[in-house]
This record gives structure tokens, sequence and C-alpha cells, in this order.
């Protein structure tokens, strides 16, 4: 029996469509504005002179990332939606690489 004649089959891992990744790419780029958005208005509402007990910093930007893309995931405000949209308008992505070969 020849080894060497046995065809060795790597499994390569699964790569998501592009549409997927573009997808994926717009709503973490509208999660980042959207906790940049809530980040700034928190340090809106806080007292003058107020001091956060210690820690809490921390937390708070914790919980502006979660909100942010619990938002995002959810629809968002739009912006996401946007950016997909026109990145698609300009650059369709949808047709499989190897049918553009045919």
């Amino acid at each position: 029996m020849n080894l060497s004649s046995i065809a060795v089959h790597k499994a390569s891992p699964a790569k998501p469509p592009a549409n997927a990744r573009l997808v994926q790419a717009a709503h973490q780029f509208e999660a980042l504005l959207l906790e940049s958005l809530i980040t700034a208005m928190e340090k809106g509402f806080a007292l003058p002179g107020e001091a956060s007990p210690l820690g809490t910093q921390g937390y708070g930007q914790l919980g502006a990332q979660a909100l942010a893309s619990g938002l995002s995931a959810a629809g968002g405000i739009g912006i996401s939606t946007f950016v997909i949209h026109n990145l698609m308008k300009t650059n369709p992505i949808s047709r499989a690489p190897e049918a553009e070969k045919s």
C-alpha cells in the first residue's frame, strides 16, 4: 500500500459569504458609533464636580458597549442599513466568485 497516493483532504474552515461579512461589519460600525453616542450622553448627565465611585467607570463602559451592540443587532438607528444599501449598490457582491468565472 502506497501512502503517498492517498489524498489528504483538509477541511477548510467555512468562510462566511461576502454579504454576511458586509452585514456584520456594518452592524459593528453602527455599534461603535452608538457606543460613542451613549458614552457622551452618559457623561452629559453627570452633575458638575460629581465623582463616580471607584470601579464603576468600567461597568459604565461595559454597559454602553452592551447597549450599543444590542441596539445595532435589533436594527439600530438605520446607519448599518444605510451602509449596507449603499455598498451593495456601488459594489454588488451577491454573486459567488465561482459563478463569475464561467
